[in-house]
């Protein structure tokens, strides 16, 4: 997952008092990782990729061993 960083040199508000599109993009980013960091804090929890495979997490997906993320690669 690429870093986020907020638009260089950019005053976030336009003329019209409304967010650039650049901002408008980054802040849009912002609210998606944390949505999905809340649904992962709220999911089942795996001890393993098999596990989680049979859970239906897809190969690639984040999933929780408990408190941990992991990454399921197999």
């Amino acid at each position: 997952m690429a870093r986020l960083v907020p638009p260089a040199n950019e005053a976030p508000l336009d003329e019209t008092g409304r967010f650039t599109q650049a901002w408008a993009s980054y802040l849009q980013a912002v609210a998606d990782r944390l949505a999905v960091l809340d649904q992962l804090a709220a999911s089942t929890t795996y001890a393993n990729d098999a596990a989680a495979a049979a859970g239906g997490v897809a190969l690639g997906g984040l999933y929780r061993n408990g408190s941990i993320v992991q990454v399921r690669v197999a």
